[in-house]
């Protein structure tokens, strides 16, 4: 997954992300190349956590 299919999922600025990345939130990021990926089941697992959080 990219990081526009995750900000298009969301419906988040590119930057967001970019942001949590710098600071290590967010998924678990692969560098595939210059390319930056996040398997699905990262995005999944991390986003289980949030909602866990808040519950």
């Amino acid at each position: 997954m990219t990081v526009d299919d995750l900000a298009d999922e969301l419906q988040i600025p590119k930057s967001t992300i970019y942001g949590w990345k710098t600071r290590g939130l967010g998924p678990q990021w692969v560098r595939v190349g210059k390319h930056l990926r996040a398997r699905r089941t990262s995005v999944d697992e991390w986003l289980n956590r949030l909602a866990e959080a808040s519950a």
